[in-house]
């Protein structure tokens, strides 16, 4: 079953808890954006405002940053369940995905769109999710790429083992086609923490996914 995972992106540490307590009750899940204005022109809040939060979620933290070693520690002290770094951004891939599991993370790695899948393969046997992003990143509110979904149907063909996340642009008009295509979880924030009624947007999407 595909699973729906809030995806919450800001540098506003009122808005976090505004957004953090709109989804109390709707979702296991919520995945946090981490910028350090450097792998991404943005920034975000910080690892350490989210870890005064205690939010009663699952934490899926997405590393959009430069040196992802250095901020293991404050995925720990957040509460991280799952922590996703960027490829692109780790001059050791090999070395962070020890370092995940010695902490006990969940550790996946993510894909900007244009990354090759030849760059991912040594490391497939070491890393529990693959986040494909279908927009650039960096921000909300995106198109989502089209050409993803062909990059999921090759993702499961090459890795068939591991959890596919899908991060960005999806909304209700799209949602369907990226689950059919294979993904696990799909990390979504503007289609529902943008929406009048937060609750009502994630029942929307969940029944698109439940005309499969």
């Amino acid at each position: 079953m595909t699973q729906i995972i809030p995806a919450i992106l800001t540098d506003n540490p009122d808005e976090l808890n505004m957004k953090l307590a709109s989804l109390v009750g709707l979702t296991d899940w919520v995945q946090i954006d981490i910028m350090d204005g450097m792998f991404v022109p943005q920034t975000s809040i910080g690892l350490e405002e989210l870890a005064g939060q205690k939010p009663p979620f699952k934490l899926d933290i997405h590393l959009m940053v430069n040196n992802p070693q250095q901020y293991l520690g404050g995925c720990r002290r957040a509460g991280a369940k799952r922590v996703i770094f960027h490829l692109e951004g780790a001059g050791n891939p090999e070395t962070v995905l020890d370092q995940l599991g010695a902490l006990g993370f969940e550790r996946g790695i993510a894909l900007r769109p244009q990354t090759s899948f030849r760059d991912l393969e040594p490391y497939l046997d070491h890393v529990d999710v693959i986040l494909l992003m279908s927009v650039e990143p960096g921000k909300q509110g995106q198109t989502f790429i089209p050409e993803t979904a062909e990059r999921i149907h090759r993702l499961r063909q090459i890795a068939p083992r591991v959890k596919i996340e899908v991060d960005g642009g999806i909304n209700a008009d799209n949602i369907l086609a990226v689950a059919e295509a294979g993904a696990d979880y799909l990390a979504i924030g503007s289609a529902i923490l943008n929406a009048p009624d937060v609750a009502a947007a994630i029942e929307r999407l969940k029944a698109k996914l439940n005309t499969r």
